[in-house]
């Protein structure tokens, strides 16, 4: 896209893209008065927000949102769903040997802050995945760290 040179980037999966939870970037748009460019997809690890993010224009600022889909991967995984791992590693393109980890997600996380071309970032925790208790909620309170 052609972006002003004071647009924001919206980086992350299907909650910055919007299909799932609260469309946040056209209300942060609305908020800040400022172009918010939405490079957001759905179903997107880490490993997919950083190629992306990689590929994007230099920009000011940033903000980032993902994560999301590397603890889905790594709870698909502690229950032994193959079908939906191999769903995500597909839209991903991540090796059939991949196995998703917090310590697999730190790295992926890393290298995604590493490549958003901004002068400033802004990294935004995930929002509660299932129940509020649970397998989920503590994994996701590791991954927020």
């Amino acid at each position: 896209p052609t972006l002003s040179s004071c647009a924001v980037g919206c980086f992350g999966d299907s909650h910055t893209e919007g299909i799932y939870g609260a469309p946040w970037v056209d209300e942060l748009q609305r908020r800040l008065r400022r172009e918010c460019v939405n490079f957001g997809r759905n179903a997107w690890t880490c490993k997919s927000v950083q190629r992306r993010a990689a590929q994007a224009p230099i920009l000011d600022e940033a903000v980032v949102l993902a994560g999301t889909n590397d603890a889905m991967m790594e709870l698909a995984a502690r229950a032994g769903n193959t079908g939906m791992l191999s769903v995500y590693r597909g839209l991903n393109q991540l090796p059939a040997e991949y196995v998703p980890s917090i310590e697999s997600f730190a790295t992926s996380f890393k290298e995604l802050l590493s490549s958003v071309r901004a002068e400033k970032v802004a990294v935004l925790s995930l929002p509660p995945l299932g129940e509020s208790d649970g397998r989920a909620a503590e994994l996701l309170s590791h991954y927020n760290q």
